[in-house]
């Protein structure tokens, strides 16, 4: 089993700075390349956590995003803290949520993102049109 994740965008992103995304599952993260853009930041990228033990219902994964400079320590513009509890059942949950700050006021920031949870292979799960591929038969 493992989670999924796609970053998709950022938007309303204060000043002019190269951004960068931190994503922390169970103490292991993945980090986005610098992205230098204004108020949009957009991603699309991919990351995925494989997952061995127990179920992970009760975890959650940390989303931050800061401003990073050459000069100065890179600087937190807000963070996400998601429940797992949701994408287990469901099995994926499209999200747009604001950042909270480090006084945990919600922010002016919104991310948009896909997480999905893959069960272990033989467990019934939910399934999608997208999933299969359509095959035509051709009889000649």
């Amino acid at each position: 089993m493992s989670i999924s994740v796609n970053l998709k965008k950022i938007s309303n992103l204060p000043g002019r700075s190269d951004r960068k995304v931190e994503l922390c599952f169970r103490g292991f993260t993945h980090k986005t390349k610098a992205l230098q853009c204004e108020d949009l930041a957009i991603f699309n990228e991919h990351f995925r956590w494989p997952h061995y033990g127990k179920e992970i219902r009760d975890d959650v994964l940390s989303i931050s995003v800061y401003n990073c400079s050459k000069v100065f320590s890179n600087r937190l513009l807000g963070k996400l803290v998601i429940s797992l509890q949701h994408v287990v059942s469901t099995g994926r949950v499209l999200l747009r949520e604001p950042l909270t700050d480090s006084n945990y006021s919600l922010t002016e920031i919104y991310i948009e993102l896909d997480i999905r949870y893959h069960p272990v292979e033989g467990t019934a799960g939910s399934w999608e049109g997208l999933d299969f591929i359509k095959v035509e038969d051709q009889d000649e």
